[in-house]
């Protein structure tokens, strides 16, 4: 296969999961490239959405949540004669012009606005290429019904209705699970993980995730939970270098605090901590759900992370609040409470969760 993986800088996740992807694919010897879908309209609207796209969702998350409740309570937004669509569409010419140019034989959508535009490209044009659209959270996005591609990969099974409510052909509808890098699937000592990062072995860990941005009352929380001596702490506070600066600041001198900016050892994060505090991307919630790991979750921006959130605190491997001193509260109680965590971390089963790029792959290679 010669696979083009088509993906958006609004937000870290739609890469995450492209680059997942494209990292089992070459594995197996299939060739892939992976664009940002957006700058086919241009460059400029690409680092223009991306950027406010940050700053809505960091500094006004209910601005952010009232957008999707709009666009989830609207689904003709995208409909014929909508701006939103007319922009959309209009990188279509140099989108059909790459794909034709470079051979592509297979386009893999991470993001909702790339599977629209290779709904009317095959529309006018009806190229020899498999088409298919992952889903990066645990809902079906208010605007797949304006799809139309070969495949839809969804989080879970238990989405299924979702999906056929928006009129999806049930035989396109494939559970595969949302891909996450290959090291979440390995696992390494708790003891050892620890001492990778200099981490007390007597304490319980509190991992502290904050997506790509760096969102959520974090130096709240780390300020009321760095005060307990047997709890060790790592942030991760993604592309917030704000916040990364004041941390560190703050903790200099306190060795059971741990700082990170963007890190790219988070799967050995995982296996040394107890518990994981965690704003609730479909990506970042599924690394923990990989690693199984509990979580608490910082229900912050609703929007999407809101399903994602309900999925996981209706399985039991979960809890949450919106507020910083339950979720404080509800972290030292976990933390402190050994049956708790243990009864959690039960109810991720005993079997490992499959590989969702495998099933990706598979699917595609043998259709």
């Amino acid at each position: 296969m010669k696979v083009l993986i088509l993906s958006s800088n609004i937000g870290g996740g739609h890469n995450s999961c492209a680059n997942a992807v494209m990292d089992y694919f070459e594995s197996k010897g299939e060739n892939c490239t992976i664009c940002d879908s957006i700058k086919f309209i241009s460059d400029h609207f690409s680092k223009t959405l991306e950027k406010w796209h940050t700053r809505i969702y960091r500094y006004m998350p209910k601005a952010f949540s009232k957008g999707y409740d709009y666009v989830e309570n609207n689904p003709d937004l995208l409909q014929k004669k909508q701006v939103l669509r007319k922009i959309l569409l209009s990188g279509n010419d140099r989108l059909y012009k790459y794909i034709t140019d470079n051979c592509f034989d297979t386009v893999i959508c991470t993001h909702p606005f790339p599977a629209i535009m290779m709904t009317e490209i095959q529309k006018a044009h009806n190229l020899p290429v498999k088409t298919a659209f992952i889903h990066t959270d645990y809902t079906c996005y208010p605007i797949t019904a304006d799809s139309i591609v070969d495949f839809y990969f969804t989080a879970d099974n238990s989405l299924q209705d979702e999906f056929l409510k928006c009129n999806i052909p049930q035989n396109k509808i494939i559970s595969s699970g949302i891909p996450v890098r290959k090291e979440f699937y390995s696992k390494i000592s708790s003891l050892l993980s620890k001492e990778i990062f200099r981490i007390n072995p007597d304490n319980k860990h509190l991992l502290i995730m904050t997506g790509s941005m760096g969102c959520g009352p974090v130096e709240k929380i780390v300020h009321a939970i760095s005060k307990k001596d047997s709890i060790d702490i790592s942030v991760i506070c993604g592309t917030n270098k704000a916040l990364e600066r004041t941390l560190k600041s703050n903790y200099m001198n306190n060795k059971n605090v741990h700082i990170f900016g963007y890190c790219n050892q988070v799967a050995v994060l995982m296996d040394s901590a107890d518990l994981c505090l965690i704003k609730p991307g479909g990506i970042s919630v599924t690394e923990a759900y990989v690693k199984k790991l509990p979580m608490v979750l910082m229900n912050t921006i609703s929007g999407c992370e809101e399903y994602n959130t309900r999925f996981f605190v209706n399985k039991g491997c979960a809890v949450s609040s919106s507020n910083s001193e339950e979720l404080i509260k509800m972290s030292l109680n976990l933390l402190s409470n050994t049956d708790r965590i243990g009864k959690m971390k039960k109810e991720f089963g005993e079997d490992e969760i499959p590989n969702a790029s495998q099933i990706i792959y598979d699917t595609l290679k043998n259709c």
